[in-house]
């Protein structure tokens, strides 16, 4: 074979290719020329290249069917203007180790397999014929109540490292040192293995501090009870059902029962996750494409000592859980420090925590056209440097669109489809969201009125639906956090957020987001409220449609001596509940068109403690909904979801601008 390094563009890569092979063809034969064993070398090769003076574009391409990682591949800096394939459709990229050996027995009265557990294995999942695993549990359904716990505080950062167990709940139970302790309360949820179990105090010692308090006081009140501690063991030593596993450490054992008959010890493929991170990007220009990322861990405890928001260091300890939204989670591929990279039309499944992660310095960065499922947290993630560190740490100007991510927080309730912390300048554009625990779209992190680097960022055409799922509280389809200056959340189509005890919120403005602009959004089928401002200055919510809610369309939260928003041209419908929840008049609304399908005249606020509060007594006494009209708006078949405008509408005299969602969520 001939070639000239000037005319090089594309090396090969096969975990089967010769240890001396220089990539330069795809045969397996040529012990020289032939396929590189790694990408490692394959980013070596590419980085002397480029230090020898080759500019031109490279394609790595991987030749394996399989490409399995055991350890995280770094993409140093020096690796620019290449692209990472596979020499077909969805080449996969494996961070699994595979179990063989298996062998068929009964337990429990089910059919099972065992194997050995592979020495110095850290099993968190297993994955059998590409499904994910159910880890075994008791109580199999519902959860338990401790008795007693650690810190007897309901201070939401008065966090526990025991509890006391019922004696009723131990029953049966042996070895529970090996098992883990998952529970959820407020807007997380919390894992940690079992550090020490004493059977006659009945103490479980978690390895993990909770992270908030599990200390319920026994009041009825929403937020109280978001406190309640329930809990459930894994890796229980026992079967209650098909497609479950757990592993016996001490005797170096994975057992699985089966998930159907087809299934035998011979012919189970099944994968055990190991490596966290599968590729580390650091360098720029780098183009990720085509590649299917499944199997990698879930193995996680969080390490942030710091209230996210007054920033106070917490005990120095690890925790069982992250304060939000699991956002230190590790990613399939990860970017740190990387301009103008791009991951585009890949899948990632069957993984551990987030898909993508875009770290400290990552600008312009695009996630597009790619499907994210069966997730142990969430899709995409991006962090970068405030206003307190060095412009390297930076990230912004990336573009996160047309992605499809469904069936989240498989492992972590608490992850979401798409989380921007402290990044600016961004589009999260065309998205499908769904089926998800916790919120589908998060941007923002500093909580209050602190200086928040997250600002000018779209967020736009996005289809957000089926969150929530009654698992966590505090949560919306899109939630934003501190003030974000120029940052527009607009024709985004939502509906179906369920919460577990309060806060299933269409759109949600958290502490201290201001100066943002909230337009032609169509929310509906909401537990709580289709719009909630917490609190916050100089936001715009216009020309948005807010229909049926199990509360009420809009709810307004702490009182401030400023304006929190102004609402104005949207069209608010009702089915028997108030227009508004919690007013107290540091808001302004004006030139709605209002109407409550169940009644022919609308209550617009209906106080905790008082009388209803009907629309001229709202518009005379608190100064709102000046010019505003109750009318039917005459949706085409609201029913049925269609929400077009008939040509005669009122809301049209309102000045209410008809827009059209028909290309919103992912363009495939």
């Amino acid at each position: 074979m001939f070639y000239h390094i000037n005319e090089l563009t594309t090396l090969y890569v096969s975990q089967q290719g010769s240890p001396t092979g220089l990539g330069m063809t795809p045969n397996l034969s040529d012990r020289e020329a032939g396929p590189m064993r790694s990408l490692e070398l394959a980013f070596r090769r590419v980085q002397e290249m480029r230090r020898g003076g080759m500019r031109q574009p490279v394609t790595i391409q991987i030749l394996d069917e399989c490409y399995v990682v055991q350890d995280t591949i770094e993409c140093p800096a020096g690796t620019e203007n290449i692209v990472i394939t596979g020499a077909r459709t969805g080449t996969l990229i494996s961070g699994g180790v595979p179990l063989t050996g298996f062998q068929e027995i009964e337990k429990d009265g089910l059919r099972c397999f065992v194997t050995d557990l592979p020495k110095n294995a850290v099993p968190a999942d297993l994955y059998v014929d590409g499904v994910r695993a159910r880890w075994t549990r008791i109580p199999d359904q519902g959860a338990f109540e401790p008795e007693d716990v650690e810190n007897r505080n309901s201070d939401l950062w008065a966090g526990s490292q025991w509890f006391i167990a019922k004696e009723e709940d131990l029953k049966g139970l042996d070895n529970i040192e090996t098992m883990t302790v998952s529970f959820r309360h407020f807007w997380i949820d919390e894992h940690t293995p079992v550090a020490a179990f004493d059977p006659k105090t009945r103490r479980v010692t978690m390895k993990y501090r909770s992270r908030f308090s599990v200390y319920y006081a026994g009041t009825k009140r929403r937020w109280d009870n978001a406190h309640r501690m329930k809990y459930y063991f894994e890796n229980v030593p026992r079967f209650t059902g098909p497609n479950q596993w757990f592993f016996d450490k001490k005797a170096g054992k994975v057992y699985y029962s089966a998930a159907n008959d087809g299934q035998t010890a011979d012919s189970i493929i099944a994968y055990l996750p190991q490596v966290k991170t599968m590729l580390r990007v650091r360098s720029n220009n780098v183009t990720i494409r085509g590649l299917t990322f499944s199997y990698n861990s879930s193995d996680y405890a969080s390490d942030d000592c710091r209230n996210p928001g007054t920033l106070e260091l917490l005990p120095q300890v690890l925790y069982a859980s992250d304060a939000q939204s699991m956002s230190n989670g590790s990613g399939v591929v990860e970017f740190v420090g990387a301009a103008n990279c791009c991951v585009e039309g890949c899948e990632f499944s069957h993984y551990g925590v987030y898909g993508v992660v875009g770290k400290f310095g990552s600008k312009r960065l695009r996630v597009t056209g790619n499907e994210f499922f069966d997730c142990g947290a969430g899709g995409v993630r991006l962090n970068g440097g405030t206003h307190y560190d060095c412009p390297e740490e930076l990230t912004y100007g990336c573009v996160i669109t047309d992605n499809v991510i469904h069936d989240i927080g498989r492992r972590f309730f608490a992850g979401c489809g798409i989380l921007l912390m402290h990044t600016y300048d961004n589009e999260v554009s065309h998205n499908t969201i769904y089926n998800t625990f916790y919120s589908g779209i998060s941007v923002g992190w500093v909580w209050g009125y602190g200086f928040n680097i997250s600002q000018n960022n779209r967020i736009e055409y996005n289809h957000i639906h089926h969150v929530g799922r009654k698992k966590l509280s505090d949560m919306g389809a899109i939630y934003m956090l501190g003030r974000q200056p120029g940052t527009v959340i607009r024709n985004n189509l939502i509906h179906d957020v369920e919460s577990a005890h309060y806060g299933g919120w269409g759109i949600y403005l958290d502490e201290g987001s201001s100066e943002m602009t909230v337009e032609n959004n169509i929310v509906y089928n909401v537990t709580c409220n289709c719009f909630y401002l917490h609190f916050g200055q100089h936001n715009t919510v216009r020309n948005n449609i807010f229909y049926e809610a199990d509360c009420s369309p809009v709810r307004y939260g702490d009182a401030e001596l400023t304006i929190g928003a102004v609402l104005t041209n949207n069209i608010l419908c009702t089915k028997g509940h108030p227009m508004v929840e919690r007013d107290y008049g540091n808001n302004e609304s004006h030139e709605n068109l209002l109407y409550d399908y169940a009644n022919a005249q609308p209550v617009m606020l209906h106080p905790e403690n008082g009388e209803p509060v009907g629309l001229p007594e709202y518009q005379s006494k608190m100064q709102m909904e000046k010019n505003s009209l109750v009318a039917d708006p005459g949706f085409a078949d609201p029913e049925a979801r269609d929400f077009t405008l008939a040509a005669d509408s009122p809301a049209l005299r309102m000045g209410f601008r008809p827009f059209s969602l028909k290309g919103v969520g992912a363009r495939r």
